[in-house]
């Protein structure tokens, strides 16, 4: 590994690994992780020291898992065992577990030893007090250490009675030199050769007793040494085994990690060809809707002209019929006060039916004007043009009427045949500026359609706000259109 990566798992420095980092470092693999006991444990079983170095990590890692899959285990075996779902197991339970792990290295005196130092020997046991116990692997120093240990208790204990036994023989003598009497010579030489019998006597029982203890000794250290080095076979085979182990765990998790590691470039080398395709046909479909948003646009927009031509038609239809109507009460208006005054009555009757003629003439000829070319439609326009001029003098004529009136009826009648040239006048050049407008939208020329609306927007003409949206609309379509054309 690489300083990044050892800085990727919170190492900064080449320092030795403490448990809590280690303990940190295995979290990210297995979620729920093993405790600091468990972690301290595991590296003082590789390392025999409290830290662990970058060297030994992954054999301190290979550790953690042994003991986190074992401790898994043992938790169910525990469980089992704790019949009233306390999280307690009684004493010989829990000895029962531990030899069951341990075996033919179950440790008898360490077992006693853990129950001495617990603060309630009596008590239940809770698995967290035995479960880095039971993960523990026996090694063969604790085991020749306890040896040794239990050797030389033996021997305190040997010594201990000797000096016992030696205490009980000087009390004994003090006893009998106590009780014997001082008078009689030969009483006493008697008593002497007595006592140097019995002193013979136990100095043979007590070089007899210490040949059978040598004898016993020779035997139990003989059979000692046969279980020691039967134990330490076992023990070694064991090591050897459990080493063998850790090498394949070892390869086979590098071999493991290797392949997951080129799994995962493959993955992701796959991933990224997948993006690409993923973008170019997220990109290609986004051109394909694009271009349907846009056909669709120009359809909406042309069958919106379409719908814009319809309706503007309709209005106009329905503005003439209208303004038809109106004439036609005006002209009964007018009528009636004409009746007032003959001669200009009947002057007025004839001008309203020439009007209405002239009117009903140019209506039809507006009508028929989409009809016709560009030729025709410059005419019609000269012809309006003419129309209103006729219109405007009319209203000049009117006017001066009203100035020369000798009565208030007359000049009423002059005023109303003014307002009413005037009306006509206006009407006139709304009608030829719209005819004007309409047939430059369809001339394809650009100047003059410029030039027309600017003009009719000028004339500021009620109601034209649509044909003048649509009139725009067109130039600009045909400045797009030359545009793309160079």
């Amino acid at each position: 590994m690489n300083s990044l990566e050892w800085k990727e798992l919170g190492i900064t420095s080449y320092n030795d690994i403490t448990a809590t980092q280690m303990q940190d470092i295995y979290q990210r693999i297995r979620l729920d992780g093993l405790n600091l006991r468990q972690t301290q444990a595991a590296i003082r079983t590789i390392t025999c020291e409290d830290t662990c170095s970058q060297l030994s990590f992954f054999d301190v890692l290979h550790e953690m898992d042994r003991r986190y899959y074992l401790r898994r285990d043992l938790v169910w075996e525990f469980t089992l065992l704790d019949n009233w779902k306390m999280g307690l197991i009684e004493i010989s339970e829990a000895q029962f577990l531990m030899k069951a792990v341990h075996k033919d290295y179950f440790n008898d005196r360490q077992w006693k030893k853990f129950l001495t130092n617990r603060p309630v020997p009596e008590a239940m046991i809770a698995f967290e007090e035995i479960e880095v116990d039971l993960c523990n692997i026996p090694s063969l120093e604790q085991l020749e250490q306890d040896i040794e240990e239990e050797i030389q208790e033996n021997l305190e204990k040997e010594s201990v009675l000797e000096l016992e036994l030696k205490q009980i023989e000087s009390d004994e003598n003090a006893e009998r030199e106590k009780n014997q009497p001082s008078n009689g010579t030969k009483e006493a030489v008697n008593d002497k050769k007595s006592n140097s019998e019995s002193e013979n006597m136990v100095r043979e029982l007590e070089s007899i007793i210490k040949e059978e203890e040598l004898k016993r000794k020779e035997a139990q250290e003989a059979q000692e040494v046969a279980r020691i080095a039967e134990a330490k076979k076992k023990a070694e085979e064991e090591a050897d085994r459990i080493v063998e182990e850790q090498r394949k765990e070892r390869e086979e998790a590098e071999r493991i990690a290797e392949e997951q590691r080129k799994e995962r470039e493959e993955a992701e080398r796959i991933a990224e060809e997948q993006r690409k395709e993923r973008e170019e046909a997220e990109r290609i479909a986004e051109e394909q809707q694009k271009e349907r948003e846009e056909i669709e646009r120009i359809a909406e927009k042309q069958k919106k002209e379409r719908e814009e031509a319809e309706r503007i038609a309709e209005e106009q239809r329905k503005q003439e019929e209208a303004e038809e109507q109106r004439k036609q009460e005006e002209a009964a208006s007018i009528a009636d006060e004409k009746r007032k005054a003959e001669e200009e009555a009947a002057q007025k009757q004839l001008e309203e039916e020439m009007y209405n003629a002239e009117e009903q003439q140019k209506n039809e000829s507006l009508n028929s004007m989409e009809t016709l070319d560009t030729e025709e439609m410059n005419k019609l326009a000269e012809i309006a043009a003419n129309a209103e001029a006729d219109a405007k003098r009319e209203a000049e004529i009117a006017a001066e009427a009203a100035l020369k009136a000798d009565s208030e009826d007359a000049k009423k009648a002059a005023l109303e045949a003014e307002r009413i040239a005037l009306e006509k006048a206006r009407k006139i050049a709304e009608e030829r500026l719209t005819s004007q407008l309409k047939s430059a939208m369809k001339s394809n020329d650009i100047d003059r359609l410029r030039t027309t609306l600017k003009e009719f927007k000028k004339a500021k003409i009620e109601n034209s706000s649509e044909l003048i949206q649509k009139a725009e609309s067109t130039l600009k379509m045909w400045l797009l259109r030359n545009e793309l054309n160079l």
